[in-house]
């Protein structure tokens, strides 16, 4: 069962006033410029930047209106460490460039998905991308994803409690 962890990824957004999105990695100290209209024909690069650029294409495929934003990014989720970096920064990206836009939260759940099946080329389900919008940080709780339809139910989990007195807490 998923659950929430203290971890997050952070994205610092502003407008630039261009036809483009320049996005910048703490993380990976890298960086990439794509141009919006250009989202059509991208094809991904296999660096970390094509989980942003799959998402700014599913958005523009799903009618939302773009406009250039640059993004910088932060992440206290280890890579590659099984805790869903990648769909963290799929979630957090994709409401960065929504601005002021907005997007039912599990249709943000099933575009992230889409992003990382279509663009990035991962054929992942959607727990990782679900955990993310609907998992409830600072207080274990576990997110329960049913297999007969898709919706969020959060129900506290013991692992908190567990975690206080571990830290003296209690």
């Amino acid at each position: 069962m998923p659950m929430a962890i203290e971890s997050a990824c952070y994205v610092a957004v502003a407008d630039n006033g261009l036809d483009r999105f320049r996005v910048f990695s703490e993380d990976v100290q890298d960086g990439v410029e794509f141009r919006i209209e250009d989202l059509d024909s991208a094809k991904p690069r296999k660096e970390w930047s094509d989980y942003i650029i799959g998402v700014a294409s599913e958005l523009k495929r799903a009618g939302v209106p773009l406009k250039g934003r640059d993004l910088l990014i932060e992440s206290t989720i280890p890579i590659g460490a099984g805790l869903s970096s990648s769909a963290a920064l799929e979630v957090a990206s994709t409401l960065a460039m929504l601005g002021p836009n907005r997007m039912d939260p599990l249709e943000v759940v099933q575009l992230c998905q889409r992003a990382e099946n279509n663009f990035v080329g991962v054929p992942c389900g959607i727990m990782d991308q679900f955990t993310s919008v609907f998992g409830r940080g600072r207080r274990s709780h576990q997110t329960r994803l049913s297999q007969s339809g898709i919706r969020a139910r959060s129900a506290a989990s013991q692992g908190s409690d567990r975690r206080r007195e571990f830290d003296g807490q209690a």
